[in-house]
C-alpha cells in the first residue's frame, strides 16, 4: 500500500523528533556532570531541533493541502516561519556558548571530565551520521524541505560529535597536568560555534526571502517552463506573457499574465487551458507542489488614438 506523502513525511520526523529529544537529554546530562561546554552546545542543538521538530511534524501534514481561493497561498508560510523560529534559536544559543567560551579562556581554563564526555560523543558521532545519511535517501525521493533541513542537522550534530571526539581524545592522551588541556574544551566550543552557526544563518536568510516573497525559484526550472511555452501552437508571443514565479517552503505559485492589445485576439478557454497545463507539467518535472495563476491584462499600446 502506498501511504500519502505527508504520512511518511510525518512518522519520519516523529522517529527524528524521539530520537534528538534522546540525544539532547543525554547530552545535557552528561554536559552537566562533565562540565563540558562543547557537550553542552551539541546537547542544546539536539534539544533545540526536538523542540522545533514537534512543530514540524504538525506543519509537514498542513503544508501539503492545495491553495484555494479563500486561501491562496494555503499553509506554505507555515514551512518557511518555522523554520525562521529554528534559526533564530540556534543563533541565540551559538552567540551565548561563544562568549561563554571566550571568557573561559581570558580566564585561565578550566579542566571538565573528559572521559565521561568523550564516551557520548563517540556514540553521538556514530548514530548522528548513520541517521544523516537515511534523511539524505528520504530527502531525494520526496523533496520536503523539512526533511532536507532534518538531515542538514543530523549531518552538523556527526560534524560536532566527530569534532568533539578528536578533541576530548587528545585532551584525554595529554593529561590534566598539561598547559594546553584546560584550554581544550573552551577552544572546541570556539570550532564548534564556527561550524554550527553558518548553518542557522543560511536557514534564516533563505526563509526570510521567501516570507518576502522574493526567493527566486531554480534557473533550470524557469527554463523548462519557456521551453514549454515557446513550444504552443497559439497566437501569443513572448512578448505578451510575463511569467513570476513565487517559491514558498516546497510549493511554487506561478503567476502568468498575458498582456492583450487591442489590435491582438483574446485567447480562447482552449488556448488558457493549453497554456497552463504546459506551465504545470514542466513545473512538475522538478517539483510535486505546484499552483498556476493565469491573468489577461488589456492595454491599449498597439491602439491608434482617434
Amino acid at each position: 500500500m502506498n501511504h500519502p506523502l505527508w504520512l511518511n513525511e510525518c512518522t519520519i520526523l516523529r522517529c527524528s523528533v524521539y530520537l534528538e529529544l534522546f540525544f539532547g537529554i543525554t547530552g545535557l546530562m552528561v554536559a552537566w556532570h562533565s562540565g563540558s561546554q562543547a557537550v553542552f552546545l551539541d546537547g542544546g542543538y539536539s534539544l533545540i531541533c526536538t523542540l522545533t521538530m514537534m512543530a514540524n511534524v504538525r506543519i509537514a501534514r498542513l503544508v501539503t493541502k492545495h491553495p484555494t481561493p479563500e486561501k491562496p497561498f494555503g499553509r506554505a508560510p507555515l514551512e518557511p516561519l518555522m523554520l525562521l523560529l529554528e534559526s533564530s534559536l540556534l543563533l541565540l544559543m551559538c552567540i551565548s556558548l561563544l562568549t561563554m567560551a571566550i571568557y573561559e579562556i581570558s580566564t585561565g581554563g578550566y579542566l571538565p571530565e573528559f572521559s565521561l564526555a568523550l564516551a557520548y560523543e563517540v556514540f553521538s558521532m556514530i548514530v548522528g551520521g548513520s541517521v544523516a545519511v537515511l534523511f539524505l535517501f528520504v530527502h531525494r525521493t520526496t523533496h520536503s524541505p523539512l526533511i532536507y533541513f532534518e538531515f542538514q542537522e543530523w549531518l552538523l550534530d556527526a560534524v560536532l560529535s566527530t569534532s568533539a571526539t578528536v578533541a576530548f581524545t587528545i585532551a584525554h592522551w595529554l593529561g590534566t597536568t598539561h598547559p594546553i588541556t584546560p584550554y581544550i574544551d573552551s577552544i572546541l566550543t570556539l570550532l564548534l560555534v564556527g561550524l554550527l552557526i553558518r548553518l542557522p544563518i543560511k536557514t534564516f536568510s533563505k526563509n526570510f526571502r521567501q516570507l518576502l516573497f522574493t526567493a527566486k525559484p531554480e534557473a533550470q526550472l524557469i527554463e523548462h517552463i519557456n521551453n514549454s511555452l515557446w513550444n504552443l501552437e497559439n497566437p501569443l508571443t513572448k512578448e505578451m506573457m510575463n511569467i513570476h514565479i513565487i517559491r514558498i517552503g516546497r510549493w511554487h505559485l506561478a503567476n502568468i499574465t498575458i498582456n492583450i492589445q487591442s489590435d491582438t485576439p483574446c485567447p480562447t478557454y482552449h488556448e488558457l487551458g493549453k497554456i497552463k497545463s504546459a506551465v504545470e507539467n514542466s513545473m512538475l518535472e522538478k517539483h510535486q507542489y505546484i499552483k498556476v495563476n493565469l491573468q489577461l491584462s488589456l492595454s491599449d499600446y498597439g491602439a491608434v488614438p482617434k
